[in-house]
């Protein structure tokens, strides 16, 4: 999703554009819209949280889908993720599309976003979701995963377990050996930024940062045990998002280590 798309659709006049559905729920109220062959989700008046391409729905339109699900990189081709967030499931589609043979479960608490993805945003039917916290999920899970993704949010802002300890102690346990979380965060809230960072290292300390310029997003990569070389790091990375059906990233991109955790 372009800076310049996404700015075409907020700006443009109610009257161009068609309500499909409008609901009031626990979490306030969902929405989705359209204007020409694009669709897309806002929850509580906020911004869009998902875009979809209906001609080409599997496309990854999100410059934030894309470099979250440059994970793959760090995953060494296994097979199981866990996404935690629906959303209009664009992470989804897209790796039914492009990695058919992954194992991909996704956890939302809101039932009516699941019943919008599945209606409106082509989310395939046989797509395993887990109507459940996300925290709770990982709190009580059993199997383990390759790659977590992480999409959580409350309106504006992240989810506020994103801040705590035990919720990434829980991802660690879900984790198969090697495996790694990627999250999708605000750089807007510093200090919701700087707290998430925190307890996410006390547990996977091994991090990993790109930011998307021109956008209010950061995603950071977390691991138990650094990578071994960087470079060769980047590359799987570039690789990975070359291989996606996506919407090329209109920004230059580095993945930028931080330094190891001290005791």
């Amino acid at each position: 999703m372009t800076k310049s798309l996404i700015g075409t659709i907020q700006r443009l006049p109610p009257d161009d554009c068609v309500t499909l559905q409008e609901l009031d729920g626990p979490n306030g109220k969902l929405r989705v819209s359209q204007h020409g062959q694009y669709r897309w989700l806002q929850l509580a008046d906020a911004s869009i949280q998902s875009l979809v391409d209906v001609r080409a729905p599997s496309r990854a339109l999100s410059p934030s889908s894309v470099l979250m699900l440059m994970g793959l990189a760090f995953t060494q081709g296994r097979t199981r993720l866990l996404t935690l967030g629906l959303g209009g499931g664009a992470i989804e589609r897209c790796l039914r599309k492009d990695f058919p043979d992954l194992v991909v479960e996704s956890v939302e608490v809101d039932s009516m976003v699941v019943a919008a993805a599945r209606e409106y945003f082509m989310l395939p039917d046989d797509q395993i979701v887990h109507e459940q916290d996300a925290e709770q999920f990982v709190a009580n899970a059993s199997g383990h995963f390759d790659l977590v993704l992480c999409d959580l949010f409350c309106a504006n802002q992240t989810a506020a377990c994103v801040e705590r300890s035990g919720f990434f102690a829980n991802i660690k346990r879900c984790l198969s050996p090697g495996g790694i979380c990627v999250m999708n965060l605000l750089h807007t809230d510093q200090n919701a930024l700087v707290n998430t960072l925190k307890a996410a290292r006390m547990h996977l300390p091994a991090t990993w940062l790109v930011e998307i310029k021109g956008h209010q997003n950061v995603i950071a990569y977390l691991m138990h045990e650094r990578a071994e070389d960087d470079a060769e790091l980047q590359l799987a990375c570039k690789q990975v998002v070359q291989t996606l059906d996506t919407e090329p990233l209109t920004f230059d991109w580095e993945l930028v280590p931080l330094p190891d955790r001290r005791p």
